[in-house]
């Protein structure tokens, strides 16, 4: 998936971990070279909602304290079976420090693609507040070249 942003394209690099708990021990090798996260859960299923904390948790405590965090629920073409309110959604997110938050439909595309072009304007911010220093804390790196050279690469999760 490339982006354009102010003649800088981005290709972005999104692993998804699924969140299920069999695949917590591999959890550790998706953080290296993170620069973002995305945390997603089911507006029709409540414990996906009362578990955003403890993914939150899990990513301050292995990735840098800076790293943006989106959140985003998911499966709004259910709007009917809703058991979390887009209001809780957003107090959380505001309560937790996110950069960012929506609800969206990966089955039917509803604002995903937003969430991606919030992504890139994040870090390409980033970026530009780094100047030539594209490292923060030592861990949050962003690479990203000028439009028509090399490879471009911005890794992200």
């Amino acid at each position: 998936m490339y982006f354009l942003v102010n003649k800088l394209k981005f290709k972005l690099q999104i692993w998804d971990t699924m969140g299920a708990e069999m695949y917590r021990s591999l959890f550790k090798n998706f953080y290296r070279n993170t620069s973002l996260a995305i945390i997603v859960y089911d507006i029709t299923r409540r414990e996906t909602f009362d578990n955003l904390g403890i993914w939150i948790n899990e990513l301050r405590s292995n990735l840098p304290p800076e790293l943006p965090i989106f959140i985003a629920g998911n499966k709004k073409d259910l709007e009917k079976e809703r058991k979390i309110s887009v209001d809780e959604g957003k107090k959380f997110s505001l309560s937790n420090g996110a950069k960012y938050f929506t609800e969206c439909s990966a089955k039917t595309g509803y604002k995903v693609e937003d969430i991606f072009k919030e992504v890139v304007k994040c870090l390409y911010n980033i970026r530009k507040e780094l100047g030539n220093n594209n490292n923060l804390s030592g861990k949050l790196k962003i690479s990203m070249d000028n439009e028509g050279s090399k490879k471009k690469k911005l890794k992200c999760c």
